[in-house]
């Protein structure tokens, strides 16, 4: 073999070594990478599983506390039944921080009976401790424990009544995990209690002082409305007042809260001007829904804000809760409601993100909004809208396209303070006529039908 041969054979097996070492350091590699997740997985569990057990030691301590107290004094500060356990606390344990929540309630066994047929409603104790840490291995779920506590004799006999608190949804459904919040401080002890809702969104609690009008109680949940009674030094004459409860009767009250919602409202110019995005815009946003009367027996509304566009006439209103929504200018606005999409009212869904374009136009004294429908409910594009006043004067216009914030719409500004014959035509539809008395700013629909 000659020289040159035998360079190229060494050459190629150079090569080969060469490669088997990549994909041997490649494998090794791998090896090490699986070995360092498996042992990762291995710290984590055994260090989740010692902070477990110190959580466990710990909830059983508590209950060691518990079954060393008096009947009587098995309870929490502020809570139904009263009683010398704090609510919530934080302990140290050899560096780690723990938070132990301890509830304590009122078991109506439905072996006797429950209230109201049964007299004594305060059968027997619940008391439930939960454990929850944070640190390197915090805690995906609270370690809880369970006890029941019975009275020295038969019954307890300790009065009052049964508040039952219902937790609802927008559907009707129930809300399990919703946190009741529930406060009087009209009696002695005062109660000052945090209670979760069960798998059928109550909160059941025998035992709770007798008193008029004095339990105010909220309900909430993360990502959720909220919703509460009221007293009437907020609300004249509330429809949800602060709960009462009557000796040995079981008083019923419903919360309903659901995923809130956001609306992005886009605010613009006219027609005329090619909708340009228009900032500044202040108007008045508000739902139906009522929480009661004031003293002049006029609704008190849940929700209603002032808001002001922003930069590009933009702004997203968060944290809305299921209702039907209505939008206007305040009086004495610089513009007036030359047309919005989705006409208002218009009605948002729990969890829903709607968006909302309102075009505004220079205000007038009198002006009218006329919104075109067929028998469907849908609105009408490209419609002639026209308007004669009592003296004859005409006037006319289209209603705005699909792809508009005047969709279905025809705004028509300063008019006079008469009443108007409108007209409404569209090629597939039979004119339609009807009569709008203007005085301000008025909104009026028009309902077009098919043709034969």
């Amino acid at each position: 073999m000659t020289a040159q041969n035998k360079r190229a054979g060494n050459n190629l097996q150079n090569g080969f070594t060469l490669i088997e070492a990549m994909v041997a350091l490649s494998v090794m590699m791998m090896f090490f990478a699986a070995v360092a997740g498996i042992l990762q997985i291995v710290l984590n569990m055994v260090g989740e599983s010692r902070v477990r057990m110190v959580a466990a030691a710990l909830a059983q301590q508590k209950m060691e506390e518990v079954r060393n107290l008096s009947f009587n004094d098995v309870g929490v500060v502020g809570g139904i039944p009263p009683g010398t356990l704090p609510q919530e606390e934080m302990v140290n344990v050899n560096g780690q921080d723990f938070t132990v929540k301890i509830g304590v309630v009122y078991m109506d066994d439905p072996f006797d009976g429950l209230a109201p047929v049964d007299p004594i409603s305060t059968d027997y104790k619940r008391v439930r401790v939960a454990v929850t840490w944070g640190g390197a291995f915090p805690s995906n779920s609270p370690l809880t424990m369970i006890t029941d506590v019975v009275p020295p004799g038969l019954e307890t006999g300790v009065g009052g009544g049964v508040l039952w608190i219902n937790v609802i949804n927008a559907s009707g459904n129930p809300v399990d995990g919703a946190n009741v919040f529930i406060h009087n401080d009209s009696v002695i002890p005062v109660v000052d209690l945090e209670v979760v809702s069960d798998s059928k969104g109550r909160v059941v609690l025998p035992g709770a002082p007798d008193c008029l009008t004095c339990y105010h109680i909220r309900a909430e949940k993360s990502g959720y409305s909220s919703d509460r009674t009221y007293s009437i030094t907020e609300v004249t004459n509330p429809l949800l007042p602060d709960a009462t409860i009557i000796e040995g009767e079981v008083t019923q009250l419903t919360l309903a809260i659901d995923k809130v919602s956001s609306l992005a409202v886009m605010t613009t110019g006219s027609r005329t001007n090619n909708y340009p995005p228009f900032a500044g815009v202040q108007f008045v946003l508000r739902g139906n829904r009522v929480i009661g009367t004031d003293a002049m027996d006029q609704p008190v509304y849940r929700y209603k804000q002032s808001i002001t566009s922003g930069p590009g006439g933009l702004i997203t209103i968060n944290n809305l809760e299921w209702d039907t929504y209505q939008i206007y200018m305040p009086t004495g606005s610089s513009v007036d409601m030359a047309g919005s999409k989705p006409i208002s009212p218009f009605s948002l869904l729990p969890g829903q993100n709607q968006s909302l374009w309102l075009v505004t136009a220079a205000a007038t004294s009198h002006s009218l909004l006329m919104i075109v429908k067929d028998d469907q409910q849908n609105l009408v594009e490209n419609a002639t809208v026209s308007l004669i006043d009592n003296l004859g004067t005409p006037s006319a216009g289209i209603t705005g396209p699909s792809s508009k914030g005047d969709f279905g719409q025809m705004w028509f500004s300063g008019l006079k303070q008469l009443t108007y014959t409108v007209t409404a035509t569209k090629s597939g539809f039979l004119q339609a006529t009807a009569s709008a008395s203007v005085n301000g700013d008025v909104l009026e629909i028009l309902q077009l039908q098919p043709s034969p």
